[in-house]
């Protein structure tokens, strides 16, 4: 089961003009860019690649589909494969849809924990919530891209992730790959493409609608 505290960013920016003719930026200068490629993003659309490392059992899950997400708070993971189902967050309600079983599970979320959730993959609200969050280092990345290493500091996250690694893509600041350390020590890893902002997105995406013969589960 996709869990939406799992399932969980993305922006885009040009790259700054003080960054793009300068050296290695500070950690400062990359999450300022990181936040003000959020902020110019109403809307985001995404390929990904979700895979799961099951450390104990040195095994590995991996599934893909199309990730939709609307200021302020409004979040769709569509899976597409290996079986159809989706994680919808809108606001303090989310819900995910498994059609094979015909089930709904219903789920609530306060606002301030969406918020935090969010900011672990690049949506929402950055600046505070984020640096308030995380103890963040800069690590090193690959040509091309910027590697921030956020340590959990909220109670609401560290009893689910030991450290997240944000690799942005230098070009736009926005996120290509997170890698999520869970405390039971495996990995959560999600990889971008495709990525488009302020596109038309239709609103029934993040409606909550409930087919003839659905269950209803609520948690």
């Amino acid at each position: 089961m996709k869990y939406p505290i799992s399932a969980i960013g993305l922006c885009v920016c040009l790259f700054s003009p003080v960054l793009a003719g300068a050296g290695q930026p500070t950690l400062d200068e990359v999450i300022a860019e990181h936040c003000r490629a959020r902020e110019a993003s109403a809307t985001v659309k995404a390929k990904f690649i979700q895979t799961k490392v099951f450390t104990l059992f040195d095994e590995t899950e991996t599934s893909k589909g199309t990730l939709f997400f609307a200021q302020p708070d409004r979040i769709c993971w569509q899976y597409e494969a290996p079986d159809k189902s989706s994680t919808v967050i809108n606001g303090k309600i989310g819900w995910s849809v498994f059609p094979d079983i015909k089930q709904i599970q219903k789920f609530e979320l306060d606002g301030s924990t969406t918020n935090k959730v969010l900011s672990i993959v690049g949506f929402g609200t950055c600046g505070a919530p984020l640096t308030e969050s995380f103890e963040i280092e800069l690590g090193k990345g690959k040509k091309g891209f910027y590697v921030l290493l956020l340590k959990p500091t909220d109670p609401d996250i560290t009893p689910y992730f030991s450290r997240i690694d944000l690799t942005l893509d230098r070009s736009d600041y926005m996120p290509r790959e997170i890698t999520l350390h869970e405390k039971a020590g495996d990995l959560l890893r999600f990889e971008f493409s495709g990525l488009k902002r302020n596109t038309k997105l239709d609103d029934s995406i993040f409606e909550f609608v409930v087919p003839d013969d659905y269950v209803v589960v609520e948690y």
